[in-house]
């Protein structure tokens, strides 16, 4: 078992609408936040913790690093 591979092709989908992310605000405040969060340290810790993923069996699992992500996202998108 390890972990999932993360996809970083593009589809059709992303050249349509690549014009128009560049004029986004919120994809403007999540880079400044992924640029100012040192996140190669936070994956080393969570790393040397998270034992899962780390046999040759099983299914695959995601990162350690996601969940603490998504935990961010969530507490700073605005309310709806």
């Amino acid at each position: 078992m390890g972990h999932k591979k993360m996809k970083h092709n593009l589809g059709f989908a992303d050249f349509a609408l690549a014009s128009l992310l560049e004029h986004i605000r919120s994809i403007k405040l999540m880079e400044k936040v992924s640029d100012s969060i040192n996140w190669v340290s936070i994956d080393t810790v969570l790393m040397s913790h998270y034992t899962v993923g780390t046999s040759g069996e099983g299914a695959n699992v995601y990162p350690p690093l996601l969940p603490p992500k998504y935990l961010i996202l969530q507490n700073w998108s605005p309310a709806a």
